[in-house]
């Protein structure tokens, strides 16, 4: 996937700038997870984690080098109770991150490429504790830095291709999707 020659109104040649549009899902994110904690006398009755979903728009600023930005949304859902008494908590956290990204190329062929990468940025949190069956509800917003690293990622295709990374942070510890290349 090198540059592309592109030639503009007056024939003249020139290299054309690459832009990649990706969707993604990752497994096992790292948030800074309130819902890792389990409160002292409560025990859980059920953890379920939805996302995160990403979508990516990255731009080819050298053969070797993407930047570019990446959008994610994660829902973790919690129910607890109090070992021996009646009703429970349901904890809910929902993460909105924003990330600019950095990518670097290791292999570049025709159909198959490997690399790793960065993201720092912005993280949304929106945290809703609700108590039953008294349906006492408290909710919290918290802003903080999100991280993610690629250790390896390598992806599949041409124009069209499919993609796996393996890493940590906000993204999941493993992620897979398809992307398409401008």
């Amino acid at each position: 996937m090198e540059e592309e020659q592109a030639a503009d109104a007056n024939g003249q040649s020139g290299t054309r700038q690459i832009c990649e549009v990706r969707y993604g899902y990752g497994f096992r994110p790292s948030t800074g997870l309130v819902s890792d904690d389990i409160p002292y006398g409560f025990l859980r009755d059920s953890h379920r984690v939805t996302g995160p979903f990403n979508l990516d728009l990255s731009f080819r600023v050298r053969p070797w080098l993407d930047l570019g930005a990446v959008l994610s949304y994660t829902r973790i859902e919690n129910r607890f109770h109090r070992d021996g008494q009646s009703g429970s908590v349901r904890l809910t956290e929902n993460y909105y991150s924003c990330l600019s990204l950095a990518r670097f190329g290791w292999l570049r062929h025709k159909r198959i490429r490997l690399y790793s990468g960065f993201g720092v940025g912005y993280c949304y949190q929106v945290i809703r504790v609700q108590e039953e069956p008294s349906a006492t509800c408290e909710t919290q917003y918290n802003r903080d830095v999100s991280l993610h690293l690629t250790v390896l990622g390598f992806s599949v295709g041409g124009r069209l291709h499919v993609f796996a990374e393996g890493g940590y942070g906000i993204l999941g510890t493993f992620r897979a999707g398809a992307g398409y290349t401008f």
